[in-house]
């Protein structure tokens, strides 16, 4: 028989009152560079943000002892929320032109993640892999973290993003060679898109071009050979002995 399993919960502590002492630092970690734009519809070819934006959450609250103050680690109430903002001005860009059409798609919403950062300490983390833009052009992400406690929710902060462009499909580079703090949080289980194999791609699609060339050369080679054998006395004078 196998040994029971125990399960060991965390107490969160939560509070309505006196929000203005808790200090919640935000840090986007993995800044968005670039995207293809997604068109519209279940069948639609869509490529999420490059690299997936991804942000780190340090809670301090006063009113915790020092074997309290990482119990926000566990909170299952926090999440983050993502939204569109223009490069320039401080507007958000909720819809397309025709007033319908959301201007992003795919997962907008970010619970909190207890990770191992790359230095192998703990951390939470809000991940963003799949989130998608609908519309050409330069923008930034606007990520505001909230927190439920019972039946009301409380915005808590924002941040912004760097500036990134939404390329059209002719004019998308490609997507880049994963990050390494991406590859950590895959090695522990978060579903995320790792790419390892993109030096690999370009050297083999190198190599693939230079094939013909090489191949036209020994083709060339093998073509001037062909007269200079005819007219060997040598091979000539063989043929007739036998």
């Amino acid at each position: 028989m196998t040994d029971p399993i125990s399960y060991q919960f965390t107490a969160v502590k939560q509070r309505r009152e006196n929000r203005g002492d808790i200090e919640f630092e935000l840090a986007l970690r993995q800044q968005p560079k670039q995207s293809r734009m997604c068109g519209i519809g279940e069948k639609a070819d869509r490529r999420p943000i490059d690299p997936p934006p991804i942000v780190q959450l340090r809670v301090v609250d006063p009113s915790l002892s020092p074997s309290e103050s990482k119990t926000y680690l566990q909170n299952p109430y926090y999440f983050m929320y993502a939204s569109l903002m223009a490069s320039d001005i401080d507007e958000e860009v909720h819809l397309l032109r025709d007033g319908k059409t959301r201007s992003t798609t795919g997962s907008v919403v970010s619970s909190l993640y207890h990770l191992k950062d790359t230095d192998n300490t703990d951390a939470g983390f809000f991940v963003f892999p799949d989130l998608s833009v609908r519309i050409e052009g330069r923008y930034r992400l606007k990520l505001s973290l909230f927190e439920i406690i019972g039946k009301e929710v409380y915005h808590c902060k924002s941040i912004l993003s760097d500036q990134f462009v939404v390329y059209s499909a002719k004019k998308f580079p490609g997507m880049e060679e994963s990050t390494l703090l991406s590859r950590a949080f895959a090695d522990q289980g978060l579903k995320i898109r790792i790419r390892k194999e993109l030096r690999q791609r370009r050297r083999a699609s190198k190599r693939q071009d230079s094939q013909p060339e090489s191949s036209d050369k020994r083709r060339k080679q093998d073509d001037s050979l062909v007269p200079a054998i005819a007219a060997s006395p040598m091979i000539v004078a063989s043929r007739g002995d036998t």
